[in-house]
């Protein structure tokens, strides 16, 4: 006979098949309670939804797999846990199955300097930060208001080097500015990707037809620079650079420019630090730091001149807050160690 309704545990059936195989979100006994309002919330959260008040979560592995794994979204205010040396390799499985994370991340944090999670209160990071102190991998709290994340760098067109100083040329004509080489700190650089797809499908019976296709990509080269106690840096694009600077070194590809000129900002820069560790350690910052991927409608448009109208969309994604955010990182942890 079948089985219309509910088992004796409580889960849903049609005939003798479940509606759902496996559980959709948390079980009653994973939520937490808040203090204040007493109102139950999620295990990822680190304050309550209702009052906003700090969730007295208990600092086991449980909970930091939770927080570990709730990545927040971009325009939420959040505290990353930054590790600040790179740990004993002995400690590494133990530290990344303590916090509950992917395989991956134990390659992420064997390179130092680099992120390991980002929460959204203090006290959420707090804990991870001292599970991570228990395996003896050392970290430190730097909180997205620190990072500044809402000011971009200066743009540059061009700059000039100096006997004893360099001059940074603004993009937008803005005046020159003349900072002594010896106040240059870090230099980062990085690639940007950014892609797009826009289709037009056809939705019929249940069925969708691909009608149209079209994608794209493009790629530009960073370098940010950093001077001593500056509030942001400054930043050079591949693309709108002039790079007379690099001399009788010049080519014709603005990809070979950027690997020249960040080898030049080097030897002209004795006290910088040079970090370009974003092309290896990009795929795994996802996981910490996931890129921006949306999709967005563009409404009817008509295949042909002719041709019917069907739903048009797009999906784009790009990877520039990520290196923004690794950059910004970099100059915050150089701040800290001097």
């Amino acid at each position: 006979m079948e089985n219309d309704g509910k088992t004796e545990t409580g889960r849903e059936m049609v005939g003798d098949f479940p509606v759902r195989t496996e559980e959709i979100g948390f079980s009653h006994a994973d939520l937490i309670a808040c203090t204040k309002c007493s109102k139950l919330n999620s295990p990822q959260r680190g304050a309550c939804l209702y009052c906003g008040s700090e969730l007295a979560a208990e600092a086991n592995r449980d909970a930091a797999k939770h927080e570990a794994h709730g990545p927040l979204e971009e325009w939420e205010i959040g505290y990353n846990v930054a590790i600040t040396h790179a740990p004993d390799s002995g400690s590494l499985p133990t530290a990344t199955n303590l916090l509950g994370l992917e395989a991956e991340v134990t390659e992420l944090l064997a390179n130092g300097r680099l992120p390991a999670a980002r929460v959204d209160t203090e006290a959420s990071a707090m804990r991870i930060l001292e599970n991570l102190n228990k395996v003896g991998v050392e970290g430190v709290i730097v909180a997205d208001e620190h990072l500044r994340m809402e000011t971009p760098n200066i743009r540059l067109r061009g700059l000039e080097f100096r006997s004893d100083s360099v001059l940074f040329l603004p993009f937008n004509d803005a005046a020159p500015v003349s900072v002594p080489t010896s106040e240059i700190t870090l230099v980062v650089t990085g690639m940007i990707v950014e892609r797009s797809s826009e289709t037009i499908e056809k939705r019929k019976k249940g069925s969708i037809e691909v009608l149209d296709e079209k994608f794209s990509q493009s790629d530009e080269g960073l370098i940010d620079v950093y001077a001593r106690k500056g509030p942001v840096g400054y930043r050079i694009r591949s693309h709108g650079f002039d790079f007379s600077c690099l001399g009788g070194d010049k080519s014709m590809l603005a990809g070979q420019n950027m690997e020249r000129l960040f080898v030049k900002l080097g030897e002209e820069f004795p006290n910088a630090d040079t970090n370009a560790l974003y092309g290896t350690v990009r795929p795994l910052l996802n996981i910490v730091w996931p890129i921006e991927d949306r999709r967005e409608s563009l409404g009817f448009q008509r295949i042909g001149r002719l041709g019917r109208k069907e739903l048009a969309h797009a999906q784009r994604s790009s990877n520039r807050t990520q290196f923004d955010r690794f950059s910004r990182l970099q100059y915050a942890l150089y701040e800290r160690e001097v």
